[in-house]
């Protein structure tokens, strides 16, 4: 990655962030993840690509909340939107908006953030992008649930329905606490 920075190659170097997120995020390596995406995003910028720009900004803010850094993950997310209004890429902007409100719900921020989720679950569902609208649908279980919902397991069933079919490993999790919903009931 610092070799094709340093030789120019802002393409390729910020595309490598964006390609391996993947296994940042099911190896846990926040440090390792948010230190890549932040010279994906120098290289980006170098570029002048938006869409690289966007991209990197969404992962370095995903680091910054997977270590705990809201202010810094909610500057990356708002970043990540004002770089997609050129990329306009509905991918960037859905997950940018769904993790603004999961950070919003964390804050007790509850209206905004139901809005918000429901605001990228739109986005998704206009791009056709099935997983992003089965993440939000999650996110906005997981609301219910913190309010002692009982319609969390709609939410949950629809999502678990698209991770099934997709091999999506995340289907086991969710699988899992539509069981204790149901133990709980």
């Amino acid at each position: 990655m610092g070799a094709a920075l340093e030789h120019g190659h802002h393409g390729t170097a910020w595309r490598l962030p964006a390609t391996v997120y993947g296994l940042f995020e099911l190896r846990r390596y926040w440090h390792e993840w948010r230190d890549l995406h932040t010279l994906g995003l120098r290289a980006a910028e170098s570029a002048g690509d938006a869409f690289g720009t966007a991209r990197n900004h969404l992962g370095t803010g995903d680091a910054q909340w997977l270590l705990g850094d809201l202010d810094a993950a909610v500057r990356h997310y708002r970043a990540a939107l004002a770089s997609n209004r050129e990329a306009g890429d509905p991918w960037v902007e859905g997950f940018a908006l769904r993790q603004l409100g999961v950070v919003a719900w964390q804050r007790g921020e509850r209206g905004g953030a139901v809005e918000t989720v429901e605001r990228a679950i739109g986005v998704f569902h206009e791009a056709g992008e099935r997983r992003g609208e089965a993440m939000g649908l999650l996110s906005l279980a997981d609301f219910r649930a913190d309010l002692g919902g009982f319609d969390t397991a709609l939410g949950l069933g629809a999502a678990l329905d698209y991770l099934r079919d997709h091999g999506d490993p995340r289907a086991e999790d969710v699988e899992a606490r539509l069981l204790r919903l149901a133990a709980d009931g």
